[in-house]
């Protein structure tokens, strides 16, 4: 129990009130330690509005009779000392002093206030934005760039994981589920990691987010960035990581086995994790999800009908768990659908026969969509419509994207790139209205991941045929060069907006480099990108960033944008020679033996020993036409072993000379 000094007894200092309480509590919850630090620094003093002292004297003595305080009591206390300049001010001294061992649990803490209380939204941002500068003038604000990201808001959450934002008016808990959300929540307490396995649209993601719910009351929460450089920090912290859906996580996967990561919580489809390696599953606690039974589908259904608003007649409901078949996700897409077309005037009270009109279970439903605004039935056979290719076509390339998600303007792009002149938009648009859009991101994602399903022909409905008739036409490498000429071409878009308009075209631009950078490869980024993001730490869309490429100092930030503007001319010296067909693969440049050979020569230097030499000779000679359309076949490559040869001649050799060089280095 932490003691604090009373008011005659002098001022303890909010800095040794903020270290001294979480020196004692290691995995407290950030937002309750700085407002019990809060109370115990001003109640002592009695600075700031009376109400204030009064109620940080009750939670001090509170504390002094040791009774427990309820974690709703201290985040009002926050709410209402947040608005008061003289904590602000506190505070920023506070870390100006403490640097970022206060830094931390009060930047933390801000967050989770604007999330528990949007209503201090105001408070919280002008407090965030003086941080900031105090972090600059401390020199530590990219020592705060992490690989996880504490949630400024409840619609943050909602958003990452596809949910909707009434979920709360409509979420339902029976007693198997809140056995295994106690069950999960135990576990993580305990340091373990935790996967809630599942069918598809059996409510995964919503469990997770009632465990976050859950924990979030008293522990600190945060998403984590798909990212290679996830550590064990979190775990000093008393941070517990969430995830949603693992095996479209691969980085993280990799980490977490690597650098035996703990108090991490994530989802997974059964099947899925059952074909994981046995490394990673041992990592895990897996806690499957029950069957939902009627009774439960029947009172998840009449929550979204009154949460929508939706007049309906006697047999609706049963009707309704008949057609979910165990899906509350199939639930919520038929009655924002239903809602849609009483908005439209199209009908004004729901009927049995309107439900009986909807493809049964989530599979079919997504099909369903489909075939309504993509197919026409001709007899027995499902058609495309006119227009509809380019749309099939945009898909297929959004569902190679990680997470099926990826900026609106790179997206767009895609189609434009599919599109002939006479195809209209509007399929397109109407698509676009089933999938789900993240605001802060600027991005669209599948709205639930049976499309994919769908897409790819694991399910069994008429329009498959056709779709992976377009798929497989395409081909994975027409596809790539699609999805990649498109990010190019959408970089100029978002660099132009910029231009026009900084304020409003930053975000959209920063967004656009995080999914270069976490679709593609860092080599993406516009080197305007990382100049911007390194201006404006203090944005989520930077920090998501520079989670995925690590913090870049001014010095590293220099040979980076160097390093970028290179890769990016040489790329578009290849594009310049690749061929006009959109969905035929770049070629490579005519010269590449000749610029092989200069990259080696540069890197070991003009001495190089007679097997590297030899296989640079021929390096010239190699077709890689040849080895491109060998790889498409399926068949051995003789091109491809002579450049594996060089390969390993080369780095024998660079290996010999970095230990030449350590050695002449250690001797002078």
């Amino acid at each position: 129990m932490v003691r604090y000094k009373n008011r005659e007894s002098g001022h303890l200092g909010l800095k040794e009130a903020i270290t001294n309480y979480f020196a004692t509590r290691p995995r407290a919850k950030k937002v309750l330690g700085i407002a019990t630090a809060i109370a115990a620094n001003f109640a002592m003093v009695g600075s700031g509005s009376a109400v204030l002292a009064i109620a940080a004297g009750s939670i001090v003595k509170a504390h002094e009779d040791e009774q427990r305080i309820r974690s709703e009591q201290l985040i009002d206390f926050f709410k209402e000392a947040i608005q008061d300049p003289a904590v602000r001010d506190s505070l920023k001294e506070a870390v100006k002093e403490g640097g970022i061992a206060v830094a931390v649990p009060v930047t933390t803490a801000i967050n989770q206030l604007g999330a528990s209380v949007p209503e201090t939204g105001q408070f919280v941002d002008t407090m965030k934005s003086d941080l900031t500068v105090v972090l600059q003038e401390l020199g530590i604000l990219y020592e705060m760039l992490s690989y996880y990201e504490i949630p400024d808001s409840q619609r943050r959450i909602v958003n990452v994981w596809r949910l909707p934002h009434y979920l709360d008016d409509v979420l339902v808990i029976e007693e198997a589920r809140r056995a295994v959300i106690e069950s999960a929540v135990k576990k993580v307490n305990e340091g373990e990691n935790v996967v809630i396995l599942g069918a598809p649209g059996s409510g995964k993601t919503t469990v997770l987010y009632a465990i976050w719910k859950e924990l979030d009351k008293e522990r600190d929460t945060a998403l984590v960035w798909d990212t290679k450089d996830a550590t064990k920090t979190h775990e000093k912290e008393g941070v517990i990581l969430f995830s949603d859906d693992l095996p479209e996580t691969k980085e993280l996967a990799k980490a977490i086995v690597e650098k035996d990561i703990r108090g991490v919580i994530t989802t997974a489809r059964e099947q899925e994790w059952s074909r994981f390696p046995i490394d990673l599953r041992s990592k895990f606690v897996p806690i499957s999800l029950p069957n939902i039974s009627d009774e439960v589908m029947t009172k998840i259904a009449e929550n979204h009908l009154k949460s929508q608003g939706i007049l309906y007649v006697k047999g609706v409901l049963p009707a309704i768990v008949d057609s979910a078949q165990g899906s509350p996700i199939y639930v919520r897409y038929l009655v924002e659908e239903i809602r849609a077309e009483i908005k439209s005037g199209a009908i004004s009270k729901l009927s049995v026969n309107r439900v009986k009109q909807a493809p049964k279970g989530m599979t079919d439903y997504v099909a369903g969509i489909l075939a309504r605004i993509l197919f026409e039935l001709d007899g027995t056979i499902y058609r495309p419509r006119a227009g509809a290719l380019p749309v099939i076509k945009t898909l297929l390339c959004l569902a190679d994207q990680p997470n099926y998600e990826t900026h609106e303007v790179h997206l767009n792009q895609m189609f434009f790139a599919l599109k002939q002149p006479s195809d209209s938009p509007g399929p397109f648009n109407a698509f676009k209205q089933y999938l789900s859009r993240d605001p802060q991101f600027f991005s669209l994602k599948f709205m639930h991941d049976t499309l994919a399903d769908v897409l790819r022909g694991k399910v069994d409905h008429p329009v498959v045929g056709d779709i992976r008739m377009v798929a497989q036409e395409m081909g994975v490498s027409g596809r790539r060069e699609i999805e990649s000429r498109a990010l190019d071409e959408g970089w100029e878009h978002v660099k132009a907006e910029y231009e026009v308009d900084k304020a409003g075209g930053l975000e959209p631009l920063l967004a656009y480099a995080y999914f270069s950078a976490k679709n593609f490869d860092i080599s993406r980024i516009d080197a305007i990108a990382l100049t911007l993001a390194n201006q404006h730490l203090e944005n989520p869309l930077s920090q998501g960033l520079f989670a995925l490429t690590g913090p870049i100092t001014e010095k590293e930030l220099e040979k980076a944008v160097a390093d970028i503007s290179e890769k990016a001319t040489d790329m578009k010296e290849t594009s310049k020679q690749s061929t006009s067909d959109p969905l035929e693969v770049p070629r490579a440049p005519k010269d590449l033996g000749r610029i092989i050979q200069e990259r080696v020569k540069s890197t070991l230097g003009e001495e190089l020993d007679k097997e590297l030499s030899e296989n640079l000779a021929s390096i010239g000679k190699i077709d890689i036409t040849k080895i491109i359309d060998d790889a498409m076949k399926g068949k051995k490559s003789p091109e491809l072993e002579k450049l594996k040869e060089l390969g390993d001649s080369f780095n024998k050799k660079k290996r010999k000379k970095s230990s030449t060089d350590d050695a002449n280095e250690e001797e002078s």
